[in-house]
């Protein structure tokens, strides 16, 4: 029989209702409270090496390819059609839509910050002024210019859009900048991922920084509660900084479930949580602002390498897999879960007699059902006798 449980994210209760099963229950309770059950697929692009990945001013999702041949790669978020984009001289590495509505890209092996306009296809390129520099990530500053890390050259580095004109500040020596943001308080953020530090940036060039953080600040985002969260990938935690804090620059520091995960890149998701990806976890992480870890979420590709995420257009998740040369999707739908429950066993007389119940748990919402593997189970018998189990991968259970 078919038994429809509860909402996502409550205790969902179902009890067995027929006379021969009036006294056994199945009970339970699935990832942790504010949590997603996601379904995640997988595009593969011509190859390449994706890793940033970004939104365009034109509804499609973007990503860099890293060894591509000077390429970037666009994917239909309704059709799932990738598109490839010769045509820049060194390596794409990270992406962003900048105030112009068009692409700006990093090209770390040629010390360029390239440009694509999106309605003419137009490239264009611009050399560092620091020969070497390695620019690393890429994003829209608070004054409508473009910011960038040098990784090598430890500087952050700025250019306009209209005039391709960059101006470089110093930093930290060995500092190794890697992410930037826009921060909530009209400066830029970034980390310092072999400095262990986090760095702020006026628009007028003043550099402050904060730390020292766990190991390997890498990937960094502004939280929907006004702090700048950032990973550690060395120490397998999610930090966050208080812009606002008194003195600024509070930071607070949530281990992953995973150990070991090395976490890399972090988006605000559509759900009001941080999503990140786990380089060694092949795994999509979920944390909810007051730091709690909420669920993390395998890969269906082994050693994915997932890099870049972000939120897209049609409001999923969006990853790059740099390894296997994928672009993943991760869909928050809402689960109708159904419970197929199964008894055999005496239907009359003693109660002490063997009897099996199974359940299949499945997402009925999605096209075909989707099975909930790894939740919790427990079967009850009049309240006493209880044995307890996990949902394999078709999302069965059986108690005896």
């Amino acid at each position: 029989m078919s038994n429809p449980v509860g909402a996502r994210f409550a205790r969902w209760i179902a009890t067995i209702a027929s006379a021969a099963m009036a006294a056994t229950a199945i009970v339970f309770t699935p990832i942790a409270a504010g949590a997603a059950v996601p379904l995640i697929e997988e595009f593969p692009t011509v190859g390449g090496t994706p890793n940033g990945i970004t939104t365009g001013s034109d509804g499609n999702v973007w990503f860099a390819e890293t060894n591509s041949g000077g390429k970037i790669g666009r994917i239909n978020p309704k059709t799932g059609v990738i598109t490839e984009f010769p045509g820049f001289s060194g390596s794409p590495f990270w992406i962003t839509t900048g105030p112009d509505h068009n692409l700006w890209i990093t090209e770390q092996d040629a010390s360029k910050i390239g440009t694509m306009n999106l309605l003419t296809g137009e490239i264009k390129e611009f050399s560092t002024l620091t020969a070497g520099a390695s620019p690393n990530q890429i994003a829209s500053g608070p004054d409508g210019g473009l910011w960038f890390t040098e990784f090598n050259a430890n500087q952050i580095g700025r250019i306009d859009p209209l005039t391709g004109a960059i101006t470089e500040f110093p930093i930290t020596a060995g500092a190794g900048p890697t992410a930037i943001v826009a921060g909530p308080d009209g400066n830029l953020w970034f980390t310092e991922q072999s400095g262990n530090m986090i760095g702020r940036i006026t628009t007028a060039g003043v550099v402050t920084p904060f730390g020292p953080v766990g190991s390997t600040p890498a990937g960094m985002a502004v939280g929907p509660d006004g702090n700048v969260w950032f990973t550690e990938y060395g120490a397998g935690k999610i930090g966050r900084i208080n812009p606002a804090s008194t003195p600024p620059g509070a930071i607070s520091e949530f281990a992953v479930t995973t150990a070991g995960s090395a976490p890399a890149s972090i988006a605000t998701g559509p759900d009001g949580n941080l999503w990140f990806t786990e380089d060694a976890g092949n795994q999509i992480g979920q944390m909810s602002p007051l730091g709690k870890m909420l669920a993390e979420f395998p890969i269906p590709t082994a050693f994915s390498g997932p890099n870049g995420i972000t939120t897209g257009p049609d409001g999923n998740l969006w990853f790059t897999e740099r390894r296997m040369n994928k672009i993943g999707r991760l869909t928050l739908g809402t689960a109708a879960v159904t419970t197929t429950l199964t008894y055999t066993g005496a239907t009359t007389g003693d109660f002490h007699d063997p009897a099996i119940v199974s359940a299949a748990l499945v997402d009925s919402s999605t096209t075909p059902a989707t099975p909930l593997s790894g939740q919790t189970v427990a079967f009850t018998l009049n309240g006493a006798d209880a044995c307890t189990g996990v949902t394999g991968a078709l999302g069965e259970i059986f108690g005896v």
